[in-house]
């Protein structure tokens, strides 16, 4: 029976080229604003979900309507800049999320295909080199070097 092909991608020259051009644009437009965290700083943040984006915009609504409430050591400015870019950034990662998603299961789904065709072709060789077939010894003993340590 035939292996099941679910994908055949073959990205054209120009639409590689495009794709590039995109993501360079993204980068070099994007990552000045951005900052990477260590993995103890993002741990002892606090962190804000959806609900408490909602929370976030609610009080922002108050600290307009009600100021004499805010406190002296917080500064709206600040607050909103910081409320206005986690929104905009949010609109951002979505899209690129999912993207990122489609793009690791269309990966998953390809190196998969092509690993099981591999598998095949080795166990292909290694029946081929049991039977003396000229060449098949060489191939199945490069290809089993993938394998060693393995039972």
């Amino acid at each position: 029976m035939a292996q099941e092909n679910r994908i055949s991608l073959k990205i054209t020259s120009e639409d590689k080229t495009k794709i590039e051009n995109a993501i360079d644009v993204i980068e070099k437009t994007l990552k000045p604003y951005l900052i990477a965290l260590k993995p103890d700083e993002r741990h002892g943040l606090p962190k804000a979900a959806d609900k408490t984006v909602a929370f976030l915009n609610k009080t922002k609504e108050f600290m307009e309507s009600n100021p004499d409430l805010t406190p002296s050591f917080i500064d709206k400015d600040e607050y909103i800049i910081d409320l206005n870019a986690t929104e905009e950034l949010n609109g951002y990662y979505a899209v690129l999320n999912q993207i990122v998603s489609m793009l690791n299961d269309t990966m998953m789904l390809s190196a998969s295909e092509a690993y099981v065709a591999a598998l095949s072709y080795y166990g292909n060789a290694k029946n081929a080199a049991k039977l003396k077939i000229p060449g098949a010894k060489e191939v199945y003993d490069d290809l089993s070097k993938r394998f060693k340590g393995k039972s």
